[in-house]
């Protein structure tokens, strides 16, 4: 008969062959394989070998952190992209758990890491990195300029891990009180807040102060 031979499942140190071959099995048991770069029997054994080319792959992982508190950040993404040195299209989203984001079996290349979504409370890091694995398998994480050149390696925690920060959205309050006397304060009087913040967000906002028993605590919050 005639047959179709295709490789299905590869280990992740391999590149899967993509190759297409036919298999004729005559009357009288003699096997042929045919298609392109078909493998030849071994004169010795006579089996046929298919092979496959050696696949480098590693892991990167870093940590996400509040740029003030530096408290670990949980439910922030990050969307990895880029073509390996094996012509494989990547193109990776992973959120950040328990503080740490890892972007696992990638293989070498050159790719482009930026920050997809932030979570409530925090300003998007509109940073792009540069995520190089080697040919022995390492990975590391580099600063770019607006060009995309790269301009070091980003920094380290403690523990090591490679450290990527977000900036936290800030607030600021004040009392509202009277000129006749101290620890008199007044509550219903409205303030507006307006401007534009350095990451060219523009600000309107309106705040009243609290009853005089709060203080006449007035506060805007949610600010670039």
């Amino acid at each position: 008969g005639t047959y179709v031979l295709r490789e299905t499942i590869c280990s992740d140190d391999w590149q899967m062959n993509t190759e297409t071959y036919t298999v004729k099995v005559d009357l009288n048991g003699n096997v042929t394989v045919e298609g392109y770069n078909a493998p030849e029997p071994d004169e010795e054994t006579g089996r046929f070998i298919v092979t496959d080319k050696p696949r480098v792959h590693g892991d990167l992982t870093f940590e996400k952190r509040d740029s003030v508190s530096n408290v670990l950040l949980d439910g922030v993404v990050f969307r990895l992209s880029g073509t390996s040195e094996y012509g494989t299209d990547v193109l990776m989203y992973v959120p950040s758990e328990k503080g740490r984001v890892t972007f696992a079996n990638v293989e070498m290349g050159i790719y482009e890491l930026a920050e997809a979504q932030t979570i409530d409370g925090y300003i998007r890091n509109t940073d792009v990195w540069t995520m190089v694995i080697d040919a022995n398998g390492n990975a590391a994480l580099y600063e770019t300029d607006g060009n995309g050149n790269i301009t070091g390696e980003v920094g380290r925690s403690r523990d090591y891990f490679y450290q990527v920060c977000n900036e936290p959205l800030h607030s600021f309050n004040f009392v509202k009180s009277s000129t006749y006397g101290t620890g008199i304060y007044v509550g219903g009087v409205e303030f507006t807040l307006t401007g534009i913040s350095d990451y060219g967000t523009e600000v309107n906002q309106t705040a009243v102060s609290l009853p005089a028993d709060d203080f006449g605590l007035v506060t805007f919050d949610g600010l670039e």
